[in-house]
């Protein structure tokens, strides 16, 4: 290769990676999401690198419509409203994926919980402080 296509080559190849970092961020740094939950049914550790590699998902197909970029700044994801079709139960809605809220799929999510109930007042969850 001459130098002229070397760099072409290689300016090609940067644009490319660029496009790719900014337009799925959450792939880039592939961080686990944890989910801090009000009484004793379980943490929820959300991760990327599963939907994202293991289910061919991409980036856009959750951000921004169902979760925002900024963790914490979409409210608390409740099971209800995940019955609702939102955040989670978009696609974890027994259709697209496990039901989310089935009470036989709670430990798909939730991590050594004790006593969960889907219809309890224990079912909010929170993101835990996360960087964005």
């Amino acid at each position: 290769m001459t130098g002229m296509r070397v760099i072409k080559s290689l300016f090609v190849v940067s644009v490319v990676l660029a496009a790719l970092a900014f337009a799925c961020p959450g792939y880039a740094n592939k961080r686990d999401i944890t989910f801090s939950t009000v009484g004793n049914e379980g943490r929820v550790v959300f991760s990327h690198e599963d939907h994202l590699q293991k289910h061919d998902l991409m980036c856009k197909q959750c951000h921004p419509g169902l979760f925002r970029m900024k963790a914490g700044s979409d409210g608390p994801v409740t099971m209800s409203a995940m019955a609702d079709g939102k955040f989670c139960g978009a696609c974890h809605d027994g259709g697209k994926a496990f039901d989310a809220n089935s009470d036989s799929e709670c430990d798909k999510c939730h991590e050594g919980g004790a006593g969960y109930s889907k219809d309890g007042d224990n079912a909010d969850e929170q993101p835990e402080d996360e960087e964005e």
